[in-house]
């Protein structure tokens, strides 16, 4: 009988027929995973299934796996063999549990042009869908809010864990930079603050100053409006931070993350924990939150 290893590397092989590069980096990310023990019951048949979504979700949670382990963490879920039944990644830091949640948001409602790589030869100039991009995040987002008030439920996740959704937007275009939004902020981040676009002002004397737009609803084609400026609403308490990812893949390069953390947070998230090149923090000032880059002065 083939071993988990031998079985995901003719599994790749058949995805990537012509690519041993992609073939050896997603072999040498998966096999630690699978090997672990956390990977879901069913990373084979979604491996074999075809479909990218499957794939990336595979590869989101072994990126970060491999990130977890190589800053000292030792990770563990409640998965048994016959389902998960509990978030993705659990960890311990200074006598606190600390649940991850992974997912990669389906380009659902984004042009196929955006999505379609260029042909060859060609330059184009495209328009990013902003507003959809921002709906797939706020849905994902909503959507593992209601998953982890389901674990405390049912007695997996306790009322004092920290809880962090980690999102990969990797889906939600051809090729990613930086994993920013119209705000030249994560994109994550336009969907729990209402940070919209930079606008400039000219003052009579010539000079030019930037600032943010406030933008606390993005509107879907149905002119239903969604808010997003969930972490400025203390019924999200329950969520200590996201994590965000925008790669799919991380050959010779590290993972680049970026997060941002819950001001109204019930059990907050200490900083500094996953080491991303971008930490958001919100603090009071006045009527009104500053948002911070704290990463900056690290």
């Amino acid at each position: 009988m083939a071993s988990s290893g031998q079985r995901i590397q003719a599994l790749l092989k058949a995805r990537f027929p012509d690519n041993a590069v992609a073939q050896q980096h997603y072999t040498e990310l998966l096999i630690p995973y699978s090997d672990s023990g956390l990977a879901p019951p069913n990373l084979f048949s979604e491996l074999e299934n075809g479909a990218d979504g499957k794939f990336l979700s595979a590869i989101w949670e072994a990126m970060l796996y491999k990130h977890f382990v190589g800053l000292g963490f030792a990770p563990t879920n409640s998965s048994k063999s016959s389902g998960q039944n509990g978030p993705d990644f659990c960890l311990r830091h200074d006598k606190k549990t600390i649940w991850v949640e992974a997912v990669v948001p389906s380009p659902e409602g984004i042009p196929t042009d955006y999505l379609a790589p260029p042909a060859p030869g060609e330059i184009r100039a495209r328009t990013t869908p902003d507003h959809p991009r921002v709906l797939r995040c706020t849905s994902v987002i909503s959507d593992k809010r209601k998953k982890f008030s389901k674990y405390i439920m049912e007695g997996i996740v306790k009322e004092e864990d920290l809880v962090v959704i980690a999102v990969n937007i990797c889906r939600l275009s051809h090729f990613d930079i930086d994993g920013s939004g119209i705000s030249q902020l994560p994109l994550a981040l336009e969907s729990v603050f209402p940070v919209g676009p930079l606008s400039a002002t000219v003052a009579p004397h010539g000079t030019l100053a930037m600032r943010h737009t406030s933008r606390f609803f993005v509107r879907k084609n149905s002119a239903k409006q969604i808010e997003t400026f969930s972490f400025l609403d203390p019924a999200c308490a329950g969520i200590s931070a996201i994590l965000q990812g925008h790669q799919k893949d991380v050959y010779q390069r590290p993972l680049v993350l970026s997060q941002i953390h819950n001001p109204l947070a019930r059990n907050r998230l200490p900083t500094g924990l996953f080491d991303a090149s971008t930490e958001f923090v919100a603090t009071e000032d006045g009527e009104f939150y500053e948002l911070r880059n704290i990463a900056q002065s690290r």
